[in-house]
């Protein structure tokens, strides 16, 4: 049910146009281009292609390229839908609606709350340490066990780091810190899979 609340909450700031695209095109693979079977396409030296708006073609995204976010194309003579397309596609029937059936939450306090984090996210804004330059997302989702140590918890994380990742708050001031901030304590051993 985590899920669902969380990807109809990805879908309503989707839907409402608050999302952080300078990060999504420059730090995620949102731009990547993705053929009809899934996959990600590649020029001939295994590089991922963006559609570049500036000369409306196929590249590998190197200086000089304008990736678009969203859209679909022709390449080669296929269809093709940048990563985030296939993932505003993907998320049609995950309505508030939809996630109040499953979850038991009013479709209003999804919106409510994708609408408030969306705004808390302040999309564009940046603070200055050390003479940088750094984006500043006030906003997290953080799991501990409730979300993820349970049956589907890698589905619930994924789609919480999704909405994090759709405001631009991984690794920006405020946001959720993807590096090692305990320098792997004793306590902290990795776990091994079993299956």
């Amino acid at each position: 049910t985590d899920a669902a609340m969380l990807l109809a909450m990805a879908r309503v700031l989707i839907h409402d146009g608050t999302i952080d695209e300078e990060f999504l095109t420059t730090y995620t693979n949102a731009p990547q281009l993705v053929g009809e079977n899934g996959r990600i396409l590649r020029d001939d030296k295994g590089e991922p292609l963006v559609w570049d708006a500036a000369s409306n073609s196929a590249k590998p995204f190197l200086e000089g390229v304008t990736p678009a976010l969203k859209g679909s194309f022709t390449v080669s003579g296929k269809p093709a839908r940048t990563a985030f397309q296939v993932l505003h596609d993907s998320l049609a029937e995950v309505t508030p609606e939809y996630a109040e059936k499953v979850t038991g939450v009013p479709a209003a306090s999804i919106q409510a709350l994708a609408r408030e984090f969306g705004k808390q996210a302040m999309i564009g804004s940046t603070v200055v340490i050390d003479g940088r330059k750094i984006r500043y997302r006030p906003v997290v989702i953080h799991s501990f066990r409730g979300l993820a140590a349970k049956e589907y918890g890698v589905q619930n994380w994924r789609a919480a780091l999704l909405v994090m990742m759709l405001v631009g708050a991984p690794d920006a001031v405020g946001g959720l810190g993807l590096h090692d901030v305990y320098k792997n304590p004793d306590y902290f051993k990795e776990s091994k899979c079993e299956y």
